[in-house]
C-alpha cells in the first residue's frame, strides 16, 4: 500500500492497470503546492513497487521534493548471499530505492545493520524509540513487565537499549538450537536461574508465523514465568490473511502480542496493534521537547 502525505493531510491520487498489466499513478497537481511530501510505502508485492517507482517520477515532474518512509523494508532477512547463484536481494531492492533518489528515507527497525550500509540518506527509527513510543501510547503496556528478554545472541544489542527505553537496568538472553536441515527449532535455552512469579517481554524485530516464540514461551514456563509478552516491530503473522488465526495461535499458548503496523495499514484494527503514524508522531512530539 502507498499513500502520499503533505506533512498536513493524505493526498490522493489516481491508480490504475492498463489491459496489458502496466502499473500507473496520476497526481491530480492542481491542489498540491511544490513542498516536501511524504511517501508512506508498505510493500508487499513487485506491484506495490512499481506503482511506487510512478509515484516518485510524477512527483519529480511537477519538481516536489519527497521522504520516503519504508515502515517495513522487504528483502531485509535477505542481507546476504547464502549460497552459490543466488541473488543478494536486499541489495537489488535497495539500489532500485536509491536510483529514486529521495530526500531522506526513514526506515523502521532494520533487521540488520546491512540495511540502512545499503541506502542512501538513510535515517533509522532504532527499535527501543519503538518501544518507547508504543509504551506511551498503551498506557505502559510494555513497561510492567519484570524483564525483557533477547531471543538470540543477534538480538541482545537490541534487547539492551529496549531494556533500558523500558527503564529497567538489565535484560536476560536465550538461544534456540535448530535442525540445520530443516531449519526448525529443537530446543529454546533461558540464561537465568527461577523465574518464579515474574513477568517476561521477549523481544524481536519480526514475526513470520511465531513458532519461535512459542518455543520460547514453553522455556519460560519451565522457569516458573508467570507472565509472558511479545514485542516485535515488524508484525507479519503469515499475511493479511492468516493475522488473525497467527495471533490467536500465539495468544492461546500465553504471549500476549504488542506489534506496529509497519507491514499492513489494515493491521491497526487488530488488539495491540499500534499505528507507524502515531508512533512517529509521539517520536516527533519528543524531539521538540
Amino acid at each position: 500500500m502507498i499513500e502520499l502525505h503533505d506533512g498536513n493531510k493524505f493526498i490522493p491520487f489516481k491508480e490504475f492497470v492498463f489491459p496489458a498489466g502496466e502499473e500507473h499513478v496520476q497526481l491530480n497537481i492542481e491542489s498540491m503546492q511544490c513542498e516536501t511530501h511524504v511517501i508512506i510505502a508498505r510493500i508487499q508485492n513487485s506491484s506495490d513497487l512499481v506503482q511506487l517507482m510512478m509515484l516518485r517520477d510524477a512527483l519529480d515532474r511537477v519538481d516536489c521534493p519527497v521522504v520516503l518512509v519504508l515502515p517495513y523494508v522487504p528483502y531485509s532477512r535477505q542481507d546476504r548471499v547464502c549460497n552459490p547463484g543466488e541473488a543478494f536481494s536486499l541489495k537489488v531492492f535497495t539500489q532500485l530505492i536509491n536510483a529514486m533518489s529521495f530526500e531522506r528515507v526513514v526506515i523502521l527497525d532494520p533487521h540488520s545493520d546491512v540495511t540502512p550500509a545499503l541506502i542512501d540518506r538513510v535515517r533509522v527509527i532504532d527499535q527501543a524509540s519503538v518501544v518507547w513510543a508504543v509504551d506511551k501510547l498503551s498506557g505502559k503496556a510494555l513497561s510492567r513487565y519484570d524483564l525483557v528478554l533477547s531471543p538470540d545472541a543477534g538480538s541482545n544489542k537490541k534487547a539492551s537499549a529496549v531494556a533500558k527505553a523500558l527503564g529497567k537496568t538489565e535484560f536476560i538472553r536465550a538461544d534456540k538450537l535448530r535442525d540445520l536441515q530443516t531449519g526448525k527449532i529443537i530446543e529454546s535455552t533461558i540464561y537465568c536461574d527461577s523465574l518464579a512469579e515474574k513477568s517476561v517481554l521477549i523481544v524481536d524485530d519480526i514475526c513470520e508465523r511465531g513458532g519461535t516464540f512459542i518455543g520460547l514461551a514453553e522455556a519460560l514456563k519451565k522457569k516458573g514465568c508467570k507472565d509472558i509478552g511479545l514485542f516485535v516491530t515488524h508484525g507479519i503473522f503469515g499475511g493479511e490473511s492468516s493475522a488473525p488465526t497467527t495471533l490467536q495461535t500465539l495468544r492461546s499458548n500465553g504471549i500476549e502480542v504488542f506489534c506496529t503496523n509497519s507491514y499492513s495499514k489494515e493491521y491497526a484494527s487488530l488488539e495491540n496493534v499500534y499505528d507507524v503514524e502515531k508512533i512517529m508522531d509521539e517520536l516527533l512530539r519528543l524531539s521538540r521537547e
